[in-house]
């Protein structure tokens, strides 16, 4: 059906077409009332039928021109006319998403701006209880100003709960100029806006808000890389690929992307719809977040990876030793592999806290890949009988699954370092050809000969990342392996990295962690200058125990310099430009260790701090969220958060983190005073000093930080209380004390000169 210059509907008069689509055909026509130009869609009659569907149509289309949202094509009527039914839609001037991106990705400021125009009217529509259903960029349109307008709003959706199969191809009136919606009809059929459905869509289940915001991803990932996340010459094909495999990382296809926005496109594609975003309002938060990174310079783009390097996830093996004893040695296994792939030029390796969090959980490899933004998987497990092992590798392309490698080694168990070698050279050799020249030299050193102690310090790592009550026994694996082996460096390290830890947190006294950590990283440092781990527990010991911020800047750069390129070592780092009140830098040391380590909850959290010392309160807030939706039971994330929320006037939502932190820990001494410091800044008096009681009746029989003592008079208002603490925690050389000269919970005592001599004192005063 075709409708010629000057016809009528209604009040409308046609005055040339504009295109055809799956909907129907589409008219520039004149109100000839209001004297202005309108589209008309007039509608395939298998759309509109019968009266009772009519009545339904129209009830919902006054129900979306009701939405009046900029980024949303106003719908201004709906009628019937010579047995025509239409809608009346503003005209636009400008081009459909589709042909925008044209095949290239766009601008990442006009993406980024684009994406906020969806989320955000996303969010109005849904909170109307209005589904598009057929989100895709022919349905986007870019007006001449550079706004983005979504068409004909879930126009065609009968049912607000449930959407059919077929009618879920077809959902929506696409205003655009080209024959998009084609109806999906069965394996091996063309396919049409198939490409765009979410999983439950494909199935035909009920959808809610959460199948639009696939789509969106769907959206965006073509935005982003110019190819849609699911392709193929099939709708059994594209059905396949939406409900079994993750698309081409987005690194990949676009290897300048801002971290950021790959991990929302990641979010948005999730299969498991309680794992993509829940809402358009997180979406929306997360990309107006981003777009503030970007106004402040914290994103990091990544350029200096290119799109050629090889990457790869070293998971952690899994025990099937008759025992299950063995779970340290398939830790020890997989970090070992990872340490020496790291020391490899051009390939870049997930560090162990990003890779490791999958640890016990059934996940694709491919969606494993996306995540972390890697090529390649190396799978392995370990069973030990007596002094055998039997050691198990495969190396799985994430993006298709498929083994690039595999192989099996049945060794005694005193041959783990030259299996350890065999693993590391094939997966070499199966990464890039360009690598092939290292055969002369091992890419595996034996730390050890005494095999003994080699395990020890593996319980000793295996303990050390598990932080909290495990640190003691750290220690006591490190002291044994030490005892066997006087000149195992690695060992020193691992025990003066968990004599600092004990220190800095109050599990032991500052004397105490200081007389064993400093003599400890020293040796480790004498025995093997080389050794960049090393470097690192003697720049942490310089910083927080000695106060020795150019000495500990120092030990950084040289531990970068080994090789320690982990987002850890980078965080950490910007500890110590924060202190140096080089923010800039500490700023651009975060984003590198945000880029190298997105998945990782402990780098997440050094984030946040070194944010909040910038006084980045938002973004640092945002990287809590981050922690709290990788380990939910992250307690260092809730007390961080508990302070930023204090400093942003949050005072009842900061006890509540507090509160959790607390429950978290089992009322450990350090998240009560985080507890205490939330209590007297909202003016909780007699909770606080009730917090302040238990610490010093504790303090009779444990270690307690004055600084804790500080903070809690601080928020209290009580400067000359709070000042006597610090000169107590001054005396104990407490060793949180290098922060003092940035942490905005003293920001009350800084006019104070009594504070800026301590400050000078410490070493941390800023030129006034």
């Amino acid at each position: 059906m075709s409708l010629s210059p000057g016809v009528r509907l209604g009040p409308y008069e046609i005055i040339s077409a504009i295109g055809a689509g799956g909907m129907g055909e589409v008219y520039r026509a004149r109100d000839t009332r209001l004297a202005r130009t309108v589209a008309i869609k007039v509608l395939a009659p298998t759309l509109v039928g019968t009266l009772e569907v009519r009545e339904r149509f129209e009830r919902e289309a006054r129900a979306i021109s009701a939405l009046n949202h900029p980024h949303i094509c106003t719908l201004y009527d709906v009628g019937h006319d010579r047995g025509i039914d239409y809608l009346v839609m503003e005209y636009l001037d400008g081009e459909p998403l589709n042909r925008r991106i044209g095949g290239r990705p766009l601008p990442i400021d006009e993406l980024i701006e684009l994406a906020t125009h969806i989320a955000d009217a996303l969010e109005v529509a849904h909170a109307s209880g209005i589904l598009h259903r057929d989100l895709k960029p022919a349905n986007l349109f870019v007006t001449s100003r550079g706004q983005l307008k979504i068409l004909d709003f879930g126009v065609a959706k009968m049912d607000a709960h449930r959407v059919d199969a077929a009618d879920g191809a077809t959902a929506g009136a696409s205003l655009t100029t080209e024959a998009q919606a084609l109806p999906v009809t069965g394996p091996g059929t063309t396919l049409g806006t198939v490409a765009y459905m979410s999983p439950e869509q494909s199935r035909g289940d009920a959808l809610d808000a959460r199948s639009d915001l696939f789509s969106f991803g769907a959206v965006l990932y073509e935005m982003a890389t110019g190819h849609r996340a699911f392709e193929g010459a099939t709708t059994a094909v594209i059905f396949d690929k939406i409900l079994n495999r993750a698309p081409v990382p987005v690194a990949r296809l676009a290897p300048g992307l801002p971290l950021e926005l790959e991990r929302i496109i990641t979010r948005s594609l999730e299969k498991a719809v309680v794992a993509r975003y829940q809402r358009a309002r997180d979406v929306l938060d997360d990309l107006r977040a981003l777009t503030r990174a970007r106004d402040s310079g914290l994103t990091h783009p990544i350029a200096a990876m290119p799109r050629s390097m090889p990457s790869i996830a070293v998971l952690a093996f899994l025990d099937m030793s008759p025992q299950k004893d063995q779970d340290y040695f398939c830790e020890g296994m997989a970090e070992e592999l990872i340490n020496v792939l790291t020391t490899v030029p051009g390939i870049r390796v997930a560090s162990r806290t990003s890779a490791f969090q999958f640890k016990g959980k059934a996940m694709d490899v491919g969606d494993i890949g996306a995540r972390l933004r890697v090529e390649s998987v190396l799978e392995g497990s370990v069973r030990k009988a007596g002094n055998r092992l039997r050691i198990t590798a495969q190396l799985v392309n994430t993006s298709d699954g498929y083994h690039l490698w595999s192989d099996r080694y049945d060794r005694e168990i005193d041959d783990v370092f030259a299996v350890q070698d065999e693993i590391a050279r094939a997966i070499v050799d199966k990464l890039t050809e360009k690598l092939g020249g290292h055969a002369e030299v091992p890419l595996v050193k034996r730390p050890t000969d005494d095999l003994d102690a080699y395990h020890l310090y593996l319980q000793g790592r295996y303990y050390w990342a598990r932080r909290g009550g495990f640190l003691r026994k750290a220690v006591e694996c490190f002291e044994q392996a030490i005892e066997r082996d006087p000149s195992y460096t690695r060992a020193y390290a691992g025990l003066a990295d968990s004599y600092g830890v004990m220190g800095i947190y109050g599990l032991i006294t500052p004397t105490e962690a200081a007389s064993k950590a400093g003599p400890a990283a020293e040796l480790a440092v004498a025995l093997d200058e080389t050794l960049a781990e090393a470097h690192r527990s003697m720049a942490a010991y310089r910083v927080s125990f000695e106060w020795d911020l150019v000495g500990g800047e120092r030990e950084y750069r040289r531990a970068l310099e080994l090789g320690a390129n982990s987002g850890e070592v980078h965080a950490i780092y910007a500890y110590c430009l924060n202190y140096l009140h080089r923010v800039d830098e500490a700023l651009a040391a975060i984003a590198r260790a945000r880029a190298l380590e997105p998945e990782s909850v402990l780098v997440a959290s050094y984030c946040a701090v070194n944010l909040m010392f910038a006084r980045h309160y938002e973004q640092a807030l945002e990287e809590c969220e981050r922690c709290l939706a990788l380990d939910p039971a992250f307690a260092t994330a809730n007390w961080i958060r508990g302070h930023l929320l204090t400093l942003t006037g949050r005072h009842g939502e900061a006890v509540e983190a507090a509160e959790r932190a607390v429950a978290l820990t089992n009322r450990q001494s350090f998240s009560l005073a985080g507890l205490g410091t939330a209590y007297a800044a909202a003016g909780r008096r007699a909770d606080a000093e009730r917090i302040v009681q238990e610490l010093m009746d504790r303090a009779r029989t444990e270690y307690g930080s004055s600084l804790w003592f500080a903070d809690i008079a601080t928020q209290l208002g009580e400067a000359d209380r709070a000042l006597e603490w610090l000169e107590r925690a001054f005396e104990n050389r407490t060793p949180a004390l290098i922060c003092l000269g940035v942490s905005p919970l003293y920001d009350s005592l800084r006019p104070d000169a009594r504070f800026q001599a301590l400050l000078d004192r410490i070493g941390v005063g800023q030129t006034r």
